[in-house]
């Protein structure tokens, strides 16, 4: 099976507004096997976070918009993120507000995110382990700081 997965990262904890860090890494399935071609950004982030790893994500899937023709699965340890994935077309019926009636956080981040997906996003799944070469990148940009 043919797709693409997109990793998210944030060192952001708890709930409050922070100022912290998001990453993604974008990396090719082919026939079940990973690609060593990928594709990373490590960005500060102003935010909750829920919101930096939204923001991640928009950025990561803006890089894409044009080159999405495979499934996308989404890989990340936040909840709310993944859920995300499973109200957007509810929310986008809605007029992108909850079921209360409220807005949604991050609206127009999602807004983008599914343009640029329309539909592609096969899952999205927990972490589970973290990829080796974000993991690297991760260290190398937090030593530059």
């Amino acid at each position: 099976m043919n797709n693409i997965v997109i990793y998210i990262w944030t060192d952001a904890r708890g709930i409050r507004k922070t100022e912290c860090h998001a990453a993604y890494l974008i990396r090719a399935v082919r026939d079940g096997v990973e690609s060593d071609v990928c594709v990373s950004d490590y960005m500060d982030v102003s935010g909750t976070p829920y919101t930096a790893e939204v923001k991640a994500l928009d950025r990561a899937v803006s890089r894409l918009k044009a080159r999405i023709p495979d499934p996308v699965v989404v890989k990340s340890d936040m909840a709310l993120l993944r859920e995300g994935f499973y109200n957007l077309v509810a929310w986008k019926k809605n007029n992108w507000k909850n079921s209360s009636g409220k807005n949604i956080s991050c609206a127009d981040n999602w807004k983008r995110i599914e343009e640029a997906t329309s539909g592609r996003i096969r899952s999205a799944e927990s972490i589970g382990k973290m990829d080796p070469e974000l993991e690297t990148m991760i260290s190398i940009e937090k030593e530059k700081k």
